[in-house]
């Protein structure tokens, strides 16, 4: 975003394996502000976690 330098971005690890990025970004645009809908949206296996178990930022911005 050039005004915040961020944008909304949702990484996803979905229980349902056959849902798809836009039927996600539809369910966001019926129950979402407009200034909270994603404008990324990623699938994952997974998170990347340390050995703590918290979630490696660093890592997770490579995915996206």
């Amino acid at each position: 975003d050039e005004k915040w330098g961020e944008i909304v971005v949702a990484a996803i690890i979905p229980k349902k394996l056959a849902i798809s990025e836009e039927e996600l970004q539809n369910w966001c645009s019926t129950y979402l502000s407009d200034y909270k809908i994603p404008r990324i949206i990623k699938l994952l296996d997974q998170l990347p976690k340390n050995s703590m178990g918290k979630v490696i930022k660093t890592e997770l911005k490579k995915h996206i």
